[in-house]
């Protein structure tokens, strides 16, 4: 089954498929090793989306990275709406 969902335009493939990941799993510890295993990306480009997506305003951090904690991330729910409900 196809699902079509409407992303916000202006965003990199890889900016789409981490704000899609996220979405999709909801709030919770993303690190980069996470991110970059599962969308079989570079931890580079996972790091560089992140940080793009975070100062964009699509993600918000909720928890900082701490000892070997990864950063918790959300989708901003105006944002999560819009892909959630299209």
């Amino acid at each position: 089954m196809l699902i079509s969902v409407q992303l916000p335009s202006g965003l990199s493939c890889i900016d789409k498929l981490i704000l899609t990941c996220i979405a999709s799993v909801g709030e919770d510890e993303y690190s980069v090793s996470f991110l970059s295993k599962t969308l079989s990306i570079s931890r580079k480009s996972a790091h560089i989306s992140l940080n793009r997506l975070t100062l964009s305003g699509y993600l918000e951090v909720t928890e900082p990275a701490s000892g070997r904690r990864a950063t918790t991330y959300k989708v901003v729910p105006k944002i999560a709406q819009q892909i959630c409900n299209k």
